[in-house]
């Protein structure tokens, strides 16, 4: 899983859409849109902290390399993995790369490439 702290705005702007998500993502099984299965509040210090759980689409296999992917060049360098936002992976450090950092091709199939195309066009 994956937890990431939102705002209550967020939080109401996903409860009043979580009818037509779940619709959708029901219609759709291949959605690339990220699967929420929490949203929750906690009170820590007087503050209250608003958090959404998702399903984590890390593959469970060792991974040596991570990439955090905005689509902007802009205050996008990773300093070649070398930020403090490491993950242990199997005993090792997994650094965190950012969009500038990615200097090489990804080789996605042609049928592959068409079925994600029309999935993000469907989403």
């Amino acid at each position: 899983f994956m937890v990431k702290t939102t705002t209550e705005g967020e939080i109401t702007a996903l409860h009043r859409s979580m009818k037509n998500y779940v619709a959708y993502l029901r219609e759709n099984p291949d959605s690339l849109i990220v699967r929420f299965v929490g949203a929750h509040s906690i009170w820590m210090y007087g503050v209250e902290l608003y958090f959404v759980v998702m399903l984590n689409i890390f593959p469970h296999e060792a991974l040596s390399e991570r990439y955090d992917l905005k689509g902007s060049w802009e205050n996008r360098h990773g300093y070649n993995g070398s930020r403090k936002r490491h993950r242990k992976e199997s005993g090792k450090s997994v650094p965190l790369f950012q969009d500038n950092d990615l200097r090489q091709m990804i080789a996605i199939d042609k049928k592959e490439t068409q079925n994600i195309a029309a999935q993000i066009k469907r989403d």
